[in-house]
């Protein structure tokens, strides 16, 4: 009759979590590693060292499942199903040298990782990265040539783009030119205009120049200088407190022959040569005994002939001689002249319908 042993058996974490102590002598067999550990009675598991097979192992080969064939310089052992054989064309994991056409998964578009970069993820890549550019502009070279292979082009177009005013609101500075013929609406200038040809035409002619005041205290004005710029005329615009909204019309037309004509001031000396005033015109009232060319207005008349009616006496007549008048006499003529005489006789008809001078 046959006689069976059998020896205490466990895996690795079974043995490790009951650690039991082995007898002396005892066998346990590790089933996880086919190792084995013999008991002295007191140590526990965890802390007995596994046994070792007596005999002389020289080499792999010398192992029962291991089978080398002919080994060459970096072959590996790779199990077939039954033993360990001697296998090559494998790489080491660390720094590898492949031959022939190594093949490895694709990773998907855009990782970014350490994973291998097949050639099918490079195309991908560098296809999505020409995003359908023309072929003449889809590699760098082709693209620095189209930038004339200038390195500082981002910098350069940078500060050529601050120099340019956007389309919506622009604001310039120093000498705008605008080119003939272009169309601006409602634009704002900060500064001076310059026309190159000199003439500011604005059309239709429903349309008008208008120059706004400071919103304080100045008035919208317009200059016209002299021919060396040195001097300028004003016409300005009445100030707020006055209201004024009306239109100041040229002379023209039938009005002046249509011949060139000057405007003159209400203040200072003009000269009018060939005018017509009309009935009611006002002119300014001169002062008491002006004798000049001045327009006599008719309260310059009325004040003249009262202020003279006030200083007339009798004596200052041509045609009368007072001589010594003394109380109650009267003007008689005597064939020449006027002069004074006292009444003395009834032979004396007078009619009283003068005043008496006393």
């Amino acid at each position: 009759m046959a006689v069976q042993i059998q020896f205490r058996r466990d895996t690795t974490s079974n043995w490790a979590s009951a650690n039991p102590v082995l007898a002396a002598g005892e066998m346990g067999i590790n089933t996880t590693t086919t190792q084995f550990k013999i008991g002295d009675g007191t140590t526990a598991w965890n802390s007995l060292s596994y046994a070792s097979l007596s005999g002389t192992v020289s080499d792999l080969d010398d192992i029962t499942n291991v089978t080398i064939t002919s080994a060459a310089n970096g072959d590996l052992l790779k199990w077939n199903g039954s033993a360990w054989v001697n296998a090559s064309g494998y790489a080491l994991l660390a720094s590898p040298t492949l031959t022939g056409i190594p093949a490895a998964p694709t990773a998907a578009a855009n990782t970014n990782t350490t994973q291998i970069a097949t050639t099918a993820f490079v195309t991908g890549a560098v296809t999505d990265l020409i995003g359908g550019a023309p072929g003449a502009l889809n590699t760098l070279n082709e693209l620095a040539e189209a930038i004339n292979d200038d390195a500082s082009y981002a910098a350069g177009i940078t500060t050529a783009l601050g120099l340019k005013a956007p389309l919506a609101s622009p604001t310039f500075t120093g000498t705008v030119t605008i080119p003939n013929g272009a169309s601006i609406t409602s634009p704002t200038l900060a500064g001076t205009a310059v026309t190159a040809s000199g003439n500011l035409v604005v059309q239709p002619f429903t349309n008008i120049v208008e120059i706004k005041g400071d919103g304080a205290s100045v008035v919208g004005q317009l200059q016209l200088n002299c021919h060396n710029n040195n001097h300028g005329q004003k016409i300005a615009s009445q100030p707020h407190a006055e209201g004024a909204t009306n239109t100041l019309k040229l002379p023209g037309g039938t009005t002046i022959g249509n011949a060139d004509a000057v405007l003159v001031s209400d203040t200072g000396t003009q000269t009018l040569s060939n005018k017509t005033l009309a009935s009611g015109t006002i002119a300014v009232t001169q002062t008491a005994n002006n004798n000049s060319t001045a327009i006599a207005t008719t309260a310059y008349v009325d004040n003249q002939a009262a202020s003279a009616a006030s200083a007339l006496t009798v004596d200052g007549l041509s045609d009368t001689t007072i001589t010594s008048v003394a109380s109650g006499q009267f003007l008689k003529y005597n064939g020449s002249a006027w002069v004074n005489a006292n009444i003395e006789t009834d032979s004396d008809q007078f009619v009283l319908s003068a005043a008496i001078f006393s």
